[in-house]
């Protein structure tokens, strides 16, 4: 498990121009195929860090756009 910025866990990403996204492809796709296409999916994710090194809402925008692609219905 990689660690991130204050020693968190990161997990494995994926790299879209410079945003770091994790790969959440497969076990989002294993929770869509287990509830179904009618049960929403959502994530609790924060669109801007508010520090300098931090996630900025534009990159949000791209990591939101992948994590949509991989079947998630809202963000939190």
């Amino acid at each position: 498990m990689a660690r991130g910025p204050g020693g968190c866990n990161s997990g494995p990403v994926l790299r879209v121009t410079s945003t770091r996204i994790p790969r959440p492809s497969p076990i989002i796709r294993a929770i869509r195929a287990a509830v179904g296409k009618d049960f929403i999916v959502g994530v609790r994710m924060t669109f801007d860090e508010g520090r300098g090194d931090g996630l900025q809402p534009e990159e949000a925008l791209k990591i939101a756009n992948v994590l949509t692609g991989a079947g998630i219905d809202f963000f939190s």
